[in-house]
């Protein structure tokens, strides 16, 4: 009789621990959804494909050590060291690497890309991370203080790009005719070869190459201003763009924003 009340007595004791295990775990606080994404990548062990451009100064190029850096890749490293994921670049150019992201091959894409209307049709992006704007240059030897000095002439441009479209916006009020190049490098060459009169390109670009020689100088002009963002496809890698967003907001709360942009564009 005593055997079959300390039996009794235990099987009791664990259905009350059973029952008390199963209420606390009720009470767990929920991950934010960055941290849950965070976790799911490092789970299942995913490196993120990350697409970018050969050359887009200064935002990503290869320094004198064969390196690529700049301001994308320097925000994108800081942002994945943040939140604990991994990633592959694939420096394919701005046309492929929109491509690569289209086909699949790709993850995302971090190029110096504006967020347009058009775009966010067909792509999902991150929180702004640099604002920019459309900026034209002219030999330094060059009068040309108007786009109205451009007449009958050519100018310059860069596939694909927020330049180049505004460029063709209009070419037909101010009458001159716009010549498409893969790389910047080949756009600022055609100027100061003389076969096209001016360049347009974002202004932090062109900018940053004026500074470190290049023999151009900007027109007193600021157009299409212009938010940048990382691209994933529309629906597709929304814990990736959440990452970047947390990440993000921790860099420019502790400074690291700051630091990155200060190293490539002296404000």
């Amino acid at each position: 009789m005593k055997k079959l009340m300390a039996m009794t007595l235990i099987a009791a004791m664990t259905t009350a621990m059973a029952a008390c295990g199963s209420g606390s775990s009720t009470k767990e606080t929920e991950a934010s959804g960055a941290a849950e994404a965070s976790t799911a990548a490092e789970g299942t062990g995913k490196v993120y494909q990350i697409a970018t451009d050969i050359t887009f100064k200064p935002f990503e190029f290869e320094n004198e050590d064969g390196e690529m850096v700049g301001i994308d890749l320097d925000l994108l490293k800081a942002i994945a060291e943040d939140q604990g994921f991994e990633y592959e670049l694939q420096v394919v150019g701005f046309n492929a690497a929109v491509m690569a992201m289209e086909t699949g091959a790709a993850d995302a894409v971090i190029a110096g890309m504006s967020i347009t209307p058009e775009r966010e049709e067909l792509y999902d992006f991150s929180d702004p991370y640099f604002e920019s704007g459309v900026g034209c240059a002219v030999s330094v030897d060059s009068d040309a203080t108007d786009y109205s000095d451009f007449a009958g002439l050519q100018v310059a441009a860069k596939t694909g790009t927020e330049g180049c479209k505004f460029a063709e916006s209009i070419a037909e009020e101010y009458g001159f005719t716009v010549a498409q190049f893969d790389t910047s490098a080949m756009m600022y060459q055609d100027v100061l070869a003389g076969n096209s009169v001016a360049c347009f390109e974002d202004y932090p670009v062109m900018g940053y190459e004026i500074s470190q020689g290049l023999e151009l100088k900007l027109l007193d002009k600021l157009e299409s201003s212009n938010n940048y963002g990382i691209a994933v496809m529309k629906g597709e890698n929304a814990e990736f763009i959440e990452m970047v967003n947390a990440g993000l907001k921790n860099l420019q709360e502790n400074g690291k924003y700051d630091e990155i942009i200060g190293t490539y564009i002296q404000k």
